[in-house]
């Protein structure tokens, strides 16, 4: 069992070192657009070749499904017209680059990943193509693992990374 993520900096403003992610990151329909704009189906079934199954939380249905996983948790569908249409509404305007902006707010993130995982490339690519149908636009960059954990803990250092673990409740 294991279990990939997209990680969202969502670190306080205010802490101390101030973090460096992207602000818009903060706009909750910014991050319901990149839910909108990931495929995980195709993710499992192109880069897993088929082994895996697309999580709606971070509790899979196989550690204890009812008990420690919600059966009653509804994913949020692929749909990268929806997240467009989402961001258009709250203001973020498609510019000549065919990135969205709102004001100083442009929808730019990098996109890391730990460089020795095999498979987090392939990912990061189709994740940055789904994006830009949305207006968004990722930048895919391996990172060796320590220098990432401490981008992350807890200086805030980053934009969105794709990591895993092997998940357990507890």
């Amino acid at each position: 069992r294991y279990f990939n993520e997209l990680i969202i900096n969502s670190v306080d403003p205010n802490n101390d070192p101030a973090p460096t992610g992207n602000p818009a990151l903060a706009d909750p329909v910014v991050r319901e657009a990149i839910a909108y704009s990931i495929n995980k189906q195709d993710i499992v079934d192109i880069v897993l070749q088929g082994l895996g199954t697309p999580a709606d939380s971070i509790v899979p249905p196989t550690l204890g499904g009812g008990f420690w996983h919600s059966p009653n948790i509804k994913d949020v569908p692929f749909d990268t017209g929806k997240a467009s249409s989402l961001l258009e509404d709250a203001g973020y305007v498609t510019g000549a680059d065919g990135v969205r902006a709102k004001g100083d707010l442009r929808l730019e993130f990098r996109l890391q990943f730990p460089a020795d995982n095999s498979v987090y490339p392939r990912i990061a690519d189709m994740m940055a193509n789904w994006f830009k149908e949305a207006g968004m636009k990722a930048i895919p960059e391996g990172v060796d693992s320590d220098s990432l954990i401490a981008a992350t803990t807890p200086a805030g250092d980053y934009d969105l990374v794709i990591w895993g673990w092997g998940p357990d409740p507890d």
